[in-house]
This record gives C-alpha cells, sequence and structure tokens, in this order.
C-alpha cells in the first residue's frame, strides 16, 4: 500500500488536465491554469518514479537519457507549431523566431544578470512615448 498511495496521487494529479482537455470539463482561464500546473507535476513526480525504477533493468545513462528526451520533446513540438503557425500567418514570425533562438537566454546573456536585464529594459520602457 505504502508504494501504490504515491502512483495514485501521481495519477490523479494528471485527471485535471486529461478532463480539460479531452473531457469537455471548461472552467476559467486562471482554474485550468492551475489544473494543468498541477497535471505538469504529476507527470514530472511520474517520470522521475518511472526513470528510478527502469535503473534496475536497464542501464542508469539510458534510463536518464529517455527521461531528458521526454523533458525537450515538448519544446519542440512547440517549435514545430510556431514554425507552422508563421508559414500559415507571417504575423507569428516573430514568436517562431523568439522561441527558436531562446530570446531570454539571450537577452540575459548580453546583460549580465537578471537586475542588468530589467534595468535595461526599464530604461527602454522610459524612451517609449505614447502618442
Amino acid at each position: 500500500m505504502r508504494t501504490v498511495l504515491p502512483i495514485v496521487l501521481a495519477l490523479a494529479a494528471a485527471a485535471p488536465a486529461f478532463l480539460l482537455r479531452f473531457g469537455g470539463l471548461v472552467l476559467p482561464v486562471e482554474l485550468a491554469t492551475l489544473g494543468f500546473g498541477l497535471s505538469i507535476v504529476g507527470a514530472a513526480f511520474a517520470m522521475s518514479w518511472a526513470a528510478e525504477a527502469a535503473e534496475r533493468d536497464i542501464p542508469r545513462a539510458l534510463a536518464l537519457t529517455a527521461v531528458a528526451l521526454l523533458a525537450v520533446l515538448p519544446e519542440y513540438a512547440v517549435d514545430i507549431i510556431f514554425a507552422y503557425k508563421a508559414g500559415q500567418d507571417p504575423t507569428f514570425g516573430p514568436y517562431a523566431v523568439a522561441n527558436m533562438t531562446g530570446f531570454v537566454a539571450q537577452a540575459l546573456a548580453e546583460c549580465g544578470s537578471p537586475d542588468a536585464l530589467q534595468a535595461r529594459l526599464i530604461e527602454r520602457a522610459a524612451q517609449v512615448r505614447v502618442a
């Protein structure tokens, strides 16, 4: 019973996203976001437990490789969706470029720290004049 309870809790945490996406459950955006966030946490726990269990049967490096792939594949899916939408509607082009180039990482690298980035953004906002 001790080992079954965490697995049941992780699966139960995924239920809100499943119901929101496929079950026709309609909630306000705030509650839906909370439900999807809870499901992501539940999936992360399930994935880490599966990796630990897999280490008994397969080499540790292979188990960690599978976890790493599962962690980055959603990012590639987002890239594909943005690229497809940018091909259909050119106004999505900047979103695709920003996502694929890692704008936040690039901005942090140029500024050196999050505080420097924030100061730079505040300076730019002060320069913008609304007509």
